[in-house]
């Protein structure tokens, strides 16, 4: 019995430090490589000429983007709506004005929001990653975000996790347990949390 337990003890030792390989190893066969580095100087040098019926988010959208300009805005309106409703008491109403966070920040009305819609995965610089599916830059307040996943999920699927950053979700993740219901992303498969993140 003592032997038996030692080769099981040895058998999970040996299968979590192997993990990390045995997944780099699986990814490289399946998995596509991400669009080239998007940065914060990156998405501000975009033409944000496009603007969402609902809140007015200003969006600019690569010309590699598959879905018609239409989806794309429909899809961003209805990500901050679903966020919104889902987070705060006052539902969607939030996005109209100002509000002000639990610790004192201001945020200002979606329609000051600015969306950069690429095609697909990217190299990206943040804090837990350099792959992003989608990324809030602090600074600047924009988010960029892939139509497409290595996965199944819906087209902009991480549109929500990013507004979560904007209404106080920590770049890091510390706090996420406070958006974890409002940020779910639907319809993902096994590949989209392979060497796929979500940035800042």
């Amino acid at each position: 019995m003592k032997k038996l337990l030692l080769i099981t003890i040895g058998l999970f030792i040996f299968a979590t430090t192997a993990c990390d390989d045995v997944r780099d190893e699986f990814s490289d066969l399946f998995l596509d490589d991400p669009d080239p580095l998007i940065t914060e100087e990156d998405a501000e040098a975009q033409n944000f000429n496009f603007t969402t019926l609902r809140f007015g988010i200003q969006v600019s959208i690569d010309e590699d983007v598959d879905s018609s300009v239409e989806s794309v805005l429909s899809s961003i309106d209805n990500a901050a709506t679903n966020f919104l409703n889902c987070q705060f008491a006052e539902g969607e109403a939030v996005g109209d004005d100002e509000f002000e966070l639990e610790d004192g920040e201001t945020v200002g009305p979606l329609s000051d929001l600015m969306v950069y819609a690429v095609p697909f995965t990217f190299e990206c610089e943040a804090e837990d990653t350099d792959t992003c599916a989608g990324i809030h830059f602090g600074e600047s307040g924009i988010i960029v975000i892939a139509e497409e996943t290595n996965g199944s999920c819906e087209d902009f699927g991480f549109m929500e996790h990013e507004i979560g950053h904007r209404y106080g979700m920590d770049a890091d993740h510390d706090n996420i347990e406070d958006f974890e219901e409002c940020i779910r992303v639907e319809n993902c498969g096994f590949f989209d949390f392979i060497d796929r993140g979500v940035g800042g």
